[in-house]
């Protein structure tokens, strides 16, 4: 527990993966029927005092990326620097920092150019495009990465038969190893993160409340393995 404290408020993708599940969290209630057709009427939950908070939230969310703009730089050297890896992993790492790098940066542009300066109509949809497909190669090499990580540490058994000596074929994932658990956690997150984002790219209709439970999960499951 204490490395997750130190985390949220030390570093700042931390505090960016805790603001987006508390923001996903947010949109999945605004995104729940009130109706009595569900017989779900809420008389506390103010759906005005919800969409302030995650407008505040969204803006704290692009603070902290950034904050987050270094470090991504950082990942980019110590990948190109890194000759010793695989090429194959060595590329992937950095697309995944130069993506969300281009990200970030276009994020806050878009930000800023709504407060601070005007930027001319014909460019901002192009930042904007570059933006969130960069995010989508970022978490598309994000999930490749977890992928090879997580078929290197998962080891896959099979159960034999009692009746002969062969294996009858089931695989079957053993996961109940904590390392093998920690393995199987970033995989989730990058396959939440990806769905996401192809979504934002406008590849995918994905409705509120799948994007809610997405991010909430993609979130979730990095902080749990901050904690375990």
């Amino acid at each position: 527990m204490r490395a997750f404290l130190d985390t949220i408020t030390n570093t700042s993708a931390g505090q960016d993966k805790f603001l987006k599940v508390v923001q996903n969290i947010i949109r999945l209630l605004l995104s729940v029927s009130l109706s009595w057709r569900y017989k779900c009427r809420l008389r506390w939950l103010d759906k005005a005092f919800f969409m302030r908070l995650r407008a505040e939230i969204g803006v704290a969310v692009k603070l902290t990326r950034v904050c987050s703009v270094p470090g991504h730089l950082q990942q980019l050297a110590d990948a190109i620097c890194c000759k010793s890896e695989p090429a194959l992993h060595r590329i992937l790492r950095i697309a995944k920092a130069l993506g969300y790098t281009v990200f970030a940066i276009g994020d806050v542009v878009n930000y800023l150019s709504t407060i601070a300066f005007t930027i001319p109509s014909k460019w901002k949809p192009r930042i904007a495009r570059a933006s969130v497909h960069a995010l989508l190669l970022a978490t598309v090499c994000q999930f490749l990465l977890a992928g090879i990580s997580s078929t290197r540490n998962i080891k896959i058994t099979y159960r034999r038969d009692s009746h002969s000596l062969k294996l009858n074929g089931i695989p079957r994932f053993n996961i109940a190893k904590r390392q093998e658990l920690r393995t199987f956690l970033p995989l989730l997150s990058a396959a939440c993160d990806m769905v996401s984002a192809i979504a934002g790219a406008g590849y995918k209709e994905v409705n509120d409340a799948t994007l809610g439970i997405l991010g909430s999960l993609s979130g979730g499951s990095g902080l749990t393995l901050i904690v375990t």
